[in-house]
């Protein structure tokens, strides 16, 4: 029997069968859309935290104060704010870890939660009080898209992110020039007082996206001399460390955990990143355990539809053997049949999958099955102090032909393996067996 002839004979025997023939295809497209769902979803979470985490450079080392909390999201930035107990990082820090091998530059900063009113709605942001000149070193790729950076001496002008000067409505934007207010929380040892304070707008950042921790596109950047008189302290809320390159960063972190790790903390982004990416994969290694208990379901549905089959179409195999067709031929018919029905099956699982994981990043990733809220990267949840909550990152899937044919393939082999022992059943049957079978 030529192969033409076996496909075409596979073909009309799952045609003549609708109803059994779509049954067996739904249940094997349930575990490539499972699993291609839940890979890619996780797989697109991964690659998004990447890509944040990486916008802040990996020469950058985040310096905190030893004994503030250092979990984002559990009410305190882990690299913001004044308030809180710990250590105190100061200037003589400042000159310490700029003495260090490798370090190109140290920028201590401030950070303040506050309350911008415009118009008529609140909003939340957060005051970073550093060297503005510096920022492009921070966030590569930053730019100014109108006006530029306050200086030294401009105590009352502030350089606002892209969210912050772009509320939700063009009546809203704020303009060069143009006067912003905002209130915040001073804390002293006795007692907290909320005061307020107005800035003059002299530059818009272009949008930029979440970065490490912050958000610059929901901040307003002031000059350090603005940050003492927010806070009303000379110790500051920690320090970016530039290393002079990449394969100097892990020297200098060493270097801080041995000389002073009674009094800073050092976390790198690279640090970060693979403890997300281990994460990550352990979470999609879950899932993918998890979609491939219905690749089991399908392996169990394709055996018994193809026993059941090989029962019914005994005559049938008796009549093909007794016009000559081989033990081989009659196994080729039925694993064609499965491997049509697994190919079908993988394909529309596959685009199912892929259509569905764009649900479960959104729902799994982003709150909508109230799984921990809001996916935040690096900002707190509203109401526990702390810094602007950052809006949920968008979670592209990670759908990739890899992906796409690992999948198909996967109900293909299946099928195959499947109907093995039915198709090796059917083989066995003799001319007079099968015909002499009621």
């Amino acid at each position: 029997m030529k192969p033409q002839d076996i496909i075409k004979f596979s073909y009309n025997a799952l045609r003549n069968r609708k109803l059994r023939a779509a049954l067996t295809i739904i249940g094997i497209a349930i575990g490539p859309a499972t699993i291609v769902a839940l890979i890619a979803a996780t797989g697109g979470f991964a690659n998004q935290a990447t890509a944040q985490f990486q916008k802040l450079g990996a020469e950058t080392i985040l310096v905190s104060p030893v004994g503030r909390i250092a979990v984002a999201g559990a009410g305190q930035s882990p690299f913001g704010g004044n308030n809180g107990g710990g250590a105190s990082l100061d200037a003589d820090n400042q000159k310490a870890l700029a003495g260090l091998d490798g370090v190109k530059t140290v920028l201590p900063y401030y950070r303040v939660s506050a309350t911008m009113r415009t118009g008529t709605q609140n909003s939340q942001v957060s005051i970073i009080a550093l060297d503005t000149v510096q920022l492009r070193s921070l966030f590569p790729g930053i730019q100014i898209s109108e006006g530029s950076e306050p200086g030294s001496s401009e105590f009352t002008s502030a350089l606002v992110g892209y969210n912050v000067a772009h509320p939700g409505g063009a009546s809203s934007d704020l303009t060069l020039n143009q006067v912003v207010s905002v209130s915040y929380s001073v804390r002293n040892q006795r007692q907290s007082t909320t005061e307020s304070r107005s800035f003059v707008v002299k530059g818009v950042l272009n949008q930029f996206g979440q970065g490490l921790f912050l958000n610059p596109d929901d901040t307003i950047f002031v000059n350090m001399g603005t940050g003492r008189l927010l806070t009303k302290s000379n110790t500051y809320s920690g320090f970016y460390v530039v290393a002079k390159s990449a394969d100097d960063v892990t020297d200098i972190v060493g270097q801080i955990n041995d000389r002073y790790s009674s009094e800073m903390r050092a976390t790198t982004v690279s640090s970060i990143l693979s403890t997300v990416q281990t994460i990550t994969s352990n979470i999609s290694n879950l899932l993918g355990s998890i979609a491939a208990v219905s690749v089991v379901v399908a392996f169990t549905g394709i055996m018994t539809t193809m026993l059941t089959s090989v029962n019914e179409r005994v005559r049938e195999i008796g009549m093909l053997k007794a016009l000559g067709t081989t033990r081989r031929g009659i196994m080729l018919i039925f694993l064609s049949e499965a491997v049509l029905a697994g190919f079908i099956g993988g394909l529309i699982g596959a685009a199912m999958g892929s259509s569905l994981s764009f649900w479960v990043a959104s729902s799994l990733f982003s709150g909508g099955l109230g799984i921990g809220g809001p996916v935040r990267l690096g900002a707190r949840p509203p109401g526990q102090g702390g810094g602007a909550a950052a809006p949920a990152v968008a979670i592209t899937p990670a759908i990739t032909p890899e992906l796409f044919a690992g999948a198909v393939v996967l109900a293909v082999v299946v099928a195959i393996l499947a109907g093995m022992i039915p198709a090796w059943k059917a083989s066995k049957l003799t001319p007079v067996q099968a015909l002499s079978r009621e």
